[in-house]
């Protein structure tokens, strides 16, 4: 597991897959980006931090609330076309970058959109390596506080 770092050229490309006011998936992405999209009603989160919290805490959520990936993490053909696929996105462990945004231009609902790069949810892969967090960080790298591997550099 490393550590992963915002970027602003997928936050742009979030930005205007936020700004269709829908969330039904990107049809131009390129296959190494993978999205989440969700909507939340304005009337359910006053700012816009408040949507990206909860859309964060949705996609998060599916892993306890669907058929789960097991105790191997081996991500499934199955887990394709499950809500479970928005959870991966966020905890598959070779993912470096991400950007998210919220679009305010939608009437009365927000419409949030994350692009992960490389994206994961690869079929029979691992999402992550269990054991002891930073148990296997690489040389060069350090056990952050939040307990992930992270360059020295």
């Amino acid at each position: 597991p490393f550590f992963q770092v915002y970027n602003c050229s997928l936050e742009t490309s979030a930005r205007e897959a936020a700004d269709r006011c829908t969330t039904a998936p990107s049809q131009s992405l390129p296959s190494d980006i993978q999205e989440n999209l969700h909507s939340v009603s304005k009337s359910m989160a006053r700012f816009r931090v408040d949507a990206m919290r909860e859309a964060a805490r949705y996609w998060w959520s599916r892993v306890r609330q669907v058929d789960g990936i097991g105790m191997k993490v081996i991500f499934r053909a199955k887990h394709e076309s499950s809500p479970i696929r928005y959870f991966t996105r966020m905890a598959w462990a070779t993912t470096k970058t991400l950007g998210c945004a919220v679009s305010e231009n939608c009437g009365s609902t927000w419409f949030i959109a994350c692009h992960y790069y490389k994206g994961g949810n690869v079929v029979n892969d691992a999402v992550y390596q269990k054991g002891t967090p930073c148990s296997a960080c690489p040389i060069g790298y350090f056990c952050n506080e939040i307990k992930l591997c992270q360059s020295a550099s």
